[in-house]
């Protein structure tokens, strides 16, 4: 006889399922959805990251320069006791005066430079006014230097030679180191036809335009003379020049001949002699050409070329490049009229300074 089999209750056993799993603590779990991807791993919740705190930087102090000031008026030439203070407040303030107690070329420069920064006629002087504004641009710099741009010329040193002077000197000196041929010291010079202006004044006319406009693109201008009351012979002015360490040193004449009609301008360069090496030579000629292509573009005047020239005692004892401009012929009753009026000097005065800077620019470095 079979076992007897108890019928079957589906809602029964649904309901002690439920119960076993209370009593056995589990969760029930639901089948996932249909659409689900069952290969999909699920995203990690990134664990937040702090957000750094920057260290603070402490902002330096500016540290006050001794209280100075200057009451002026200072000019060239002056070794007055406010010369020192002035040139030690330019150098704080970032113009390159040098601490040599003497009002120079080099200290006018760089009142120059202060001047058009503070936004006065840069006259080179040192007015009353012009202390004020010093003294006050000083205080309020606090031991900064101010920050400006550079000049394109900042850092090169020019040599510019008016040449002659009020009175010539007929005394001898030798055209050349070691050299037993002697010229003399400073020879007179030429004068104009019908203005009857004097060469040597010319010469310091246009040598001082041409000085302004290079100290305001920052150049350092060592000016060999700045009147005529001199007596500078022709081996000191280029011993000048060396002792400045010059970039390149212009003598800056004019020209007289016995043929009236002749005109133009031209150049002097050093040949291969006494103190002039062959790369020194070289350079001279690169630099006439640069300032003697300028000076035709600004005036339109005529063109002569080039000189090579050995018995020139203001070439032979140079030790930086050299050379020496021949403005036009003061013979010539049309080109002296012309080089007397202001606006040919002006002209001639551009043209040498723009034609210096093109050289100095396009030095290898520069």
């Amino acid at each position: 006889m079979p076992p007897k089999r108890f019928p079957r209750n589906p809602v029964s056993l649904l309901a002690v399922t439920a119960l076993l799993i209370a009593l056995c603590g589990c969760t029930f779990m639901l089948p996932p959805p249909a659409d689900a991807d069952p290969t999909a791993v699920p995203t990690p919740v990134p664990t937040p990251v702090p957000t750094p705190v920057p260290t603070p930087v402490p902002t330096p102090t500016p540290v006050p320069y001794p209280a100075r000031s200057v009451i002026g008026p200072l000019e060239p030439g002056m070794n007055d006791g406010e010369v020192p203070v002035a040139q030690d407040m330019l150098r704080a303030l970032g113009f390159a005066a040098p601490l040599t107690g003497e009002y120079d070329c080099r200290t006018r420069n760089a009142v120059r430079a202060f001047q058009r920064y503070a936004g006065l006629a840069p006259d080179g002087l040192l007015s009353a006014d012009c202390c004020a504004e010093l003294t006050r641009s000083y205080d309020a710099a606090r031991g900064m230097a101010v920050q400006r741009e550079p000049l394109p010329l900042e850092g090169y040193v020019v040599c510019l030679d008016a040449g002659h002077q009020g009175r010539l000197n007929s005394s001898l000196e030798p055209v050349s180191p070691g050299s037993s041929t002697m010229k003399k010291k400073v020879s007179g010079g030429t004068r104009g036809v019908v203005t009857k202006l004097y060469e040597y004044e010319l010469n310091l006319i246009v040598a001082l335009k041409a000085r302004d406009l290079l100290a305001d693109a920052g150049a350092e201008v060592v000016m060999v003379r700045e009147t005529h009351d001199v007596n500078i012979s022709n081996a000191e002015r280029a011993q000048l020049a060396n002792d400045v360490r010059a970039d390149i040193a212009l003598r800056i004449h004019a020209n007289g001949s016995d043929d009236p009609a002749k005109s133009g301008m031209y150049m002097l360069v050093p040949a291969v002699r006494g103190h002039v090496t062959e790369e020194m030579a070289a350079a001279s000629r690169e630099a006439a050409e640069y300032v003697l292509e300028a000076a035709l573009e600004e005036t339109g005047a005529k063109g002569r070329g080039y000189s090579v020239r050995g018995d020139l005692t203001g070439f032979n004892w140079s030790k930086v490049p050299v050379c020496l401009i021949e403005m036009g012929y003061m013979t010539n009753a049309e080109e002296d009229r012309l080089m007397a009026t202001g606006e040919y000097q002006d002209k001639l005065a551009q043209g040498i300074a723009r034609g210096i800077s093109d050289y100095l620019m396009a030095r290898p470095g520069s």
